[in-house]
């Protein structure tokens, strides 16, 4: 995994809640068939990196007066959270959430609302905390808390096999030509890092992928889940493989992902992280993670 040293000031009091951008071309009925493949069988074939930084507390939080925990989650969010064709909610961060509570002893239950009102019914009491992928920063983080990160988007290059791409470097995508969604911070990315690369833009990110499977393109750079869920789903037709490599940029596309709480919740919010941050050395957050995630995004 490659990151900028310079990229690492995210804050996230700064800019306006919005959906974490893999949402956006991550379409539901895409997702699914591979979401129930993936809940099937329990994909062991990667490393999840231990990425939090573990809190070492002398006394750990307690949940005693807590009650039962209502969380807010969207329901059209998938890997994250979504509906399965029975109409009740999992997902990556659903079960996470869960696992978190089971590892706390803490009853929860999941409160599935639209994107627009979860922000509204945390405020106004209707749940204890949102654990839909966000991103807080602006005016609208005003009276809101976060826990730690639990995980933050990579960029990712796909390829065609007869392409013979292997690697990626400034040098060896002179003059290549590299599909991006236009007007897309990878776009932005791209034109900043690899300058002397033939960047191709296309209206949205799918487009982009195309592309690359109709052989005018040799790469495309893009969010590392959407490019995932697209090689193993049907639309590729088998025709492409990541490059090795994820890469990091914190003022481009890693939004980070956590739990919101209310401003001053801090009970509330010490506990979601212990609870996280038990899920990650019992090594649980690794196994449900791959189980929605069928390659590694690393």
């Amino acid at each position: 995994m490659m990151e900028d040293p310079n990229r690492h000031n995210l804050n996230a009091a700064n800019a306006i809640i919005m959906r974490v951008a893999v949402a956006i071309a991550i379409g539901i009925l895409t997702y699914g068939s591979i979401a129930r493949g993936a809940l099937a069988e329990d994909s062991a074939g990667y490393d999840v990196p231990l990425f939090r930084q573990i809190e070492q507390l002398k006394k750990p939080p307690t949940a005693e007066g807590l009650g039962t925990l209502k969380l807010l989650t969207d329901e059209d969010f998938p890997p994250f959270s979504f509906r399965d064709g029975t109409g009740a909610v999992v997902g990556l961060n659903v079960d996470l959430a869960l696992g978190a509570c089971s590892e706390l002893a803490v009853t929860c239950e999941i409160v599935a609302k639209p994107w627009s009102e979860l922000k509204a019914a945390l405020e106004n009491g209707q749940g204890s905390a949102i654990i839909s992928g966000m991103r807080l920063n602006g005016k609208t983080a005003e009276g809101l808390d976060v826990t730690r990160p639990f995980f933050r988007a990579l960029g990712r290059f796909a390829t065609r096999p007869d392409r013979g791409i292997s690697e990626i470097s400034p040098s060896l995508l002179n003059g290549k030509k590299v599909a991006v969604a236009a007007g897309s911070a990878h776009a932005a990315w791209m034109s900043k890092h690899f300058p002397k690369a033939d960047l191709i833009s296309f209206g949205i990110a799918s487009q982009a992928r195309d592309a690359l499977k109709a052989g005018q393109v040799d790469l495309v750079f893009g969010d590392a889940l959407e490019l995932i869920y697209w090689i193993k789903g049907e639309a590729s037709g088998g025709c492409c493989n990541l490059v090795p490599g994820a890469y990091i940029d914190s003022n481009y596309f890693s939004n980070p992902m956590f739990y919101v709480v209310r401003r001053g919740d801090t009970p509330l919010r010490r506990l979601l992280d212990y609870g996280l941050d038990r899920m990650q050395a019992s090594g649980r957050f690794a196994e449900i993670f791959r189980r929605y995630v069928p390659l590694n995004p690393w």
